[in-house]
């Protein structure tokens, strides 16, 4: 008898094991969805393919090579310098409304709608110094600082777009605008009360969100591990524009060199973005 029990329990235990090592249909699905989202993942990661290579290593040499010959023109006062940039800034504004056309999250299309403001914004500073505005007018000033502000939120959306946030991202997010808003404070609270304007809040302000722009990408470890090469391409544009001595970028060649190299980095960055979008519609498509 006691035998027959044991005899029993172990058949049922048996069988048991064997029900649970045996997929349910349920089971199966699941391990097929996983591998195709696996795949599609590992499909969306594969930006740098053959044709964008060759594309961005052409965009890149004949940027440059046209920036060269360009500022040899304006140099010898071949052209003038506004009207150059503006045609950069009208190539890098489709870039980026490009991307809001095919981003396929809403913070890549916030970033490339704010991008987009960017390149509009720093248009008008172009167009006022081709209407002969003075150095230093509140339009200029104003779209300075307005196309900077909107250069730090697209950089954050797309830093945050697809970026694990893990401790330090969302200590920095937090206190970032907090410093630099009270570095702008400070700032125009320090100087004496005869020089306090706006004038020179908004310029102040126009720094520092150049700086933030810089900083959102490169000291996230994030950023460099998800997407390197948008990291790479975007932080560098904010520093040609550092290295201008003034907003107001006219005052010799050299300034027009570095915002000509400026519009070149940012153009390879929206595509840059604009390939990691499509690549990761193509993804979606295949699992579907």
């Amino acid at each position: 008898m006691a035998e027959g029990i044991t005899r029993s329990e172990s058949e049922y235990a048996t069988s048991s094991i064997l029900e649970e090592d045996t997929p349910t249909e349920q089971s199966i699905d699941t391990i097929e969805s996983t591998q195709l989202t696996t795949s599609s993942i590992s499909q969306a990661n594969f930006i740098w393919t053959p044709r964008f290579i060759i594309l961005f290593a052409l965009t890149l040499v004949l940027g440059l090579s046209a920036s060269s010959l360009l500022m040899q023109g304006y140099a010898n006062h071949y052209l003038a310098g506004e009207a150059v940039l503006l045609v950069g800034c009208g190539l890098v504004f489709a870039t980026w409304f490009a991307v809001t056309l095919v981003a396929r999250s809403l913070w890549a299309r916030l970033g490339g709608i704010f991008a987009c403001g960017w390149a509009l914004f720093a248009s008008v500073n172009f167009v006022a110094s081709l209407l002969n505005a003075p150095p230093g007018a509140a339009i200029t000033t104003h779209a300075t600082a307005a196309a900077n502000l909107a250069l730090f939120a697209g950089y954050l959306c797309f830093s945050i777009n697809r970026v694990p946030l893990k401790r330090w991202d969302n200590w920095f997010l937090r206190l970032a605008p907090v410093i630099a808003a009270g570095i702008v404070i400070a700032s125009y609270l320090v100087a004496p009360r005869g020089t306090r304007s706006v004038h020179g809040l908004e310029t102040t302000l126009a720094i520092i969100m150049l700086y933030l722009s810089i900083f959102t990408w490169w000291l996230r470890p994030s950023c460099w591990k998800v997407q390197p090469g948008a990291t790479l391409l975007l932080g560098i544009a904010p520093i040609f524009v550092l290295l201008t001595t003034t907003p107001y970028a006219f005052s010799n060649g050299t300034d027009f060199c570095y915002l000509q190299i400026c519009l070149v980095f940012s153009l390879l960055g929206a595509l840059r973005i604009v390939q990691g979008e499509l690549r990761l519609s193509e993804a979606e498509r295949t699992m579907l």
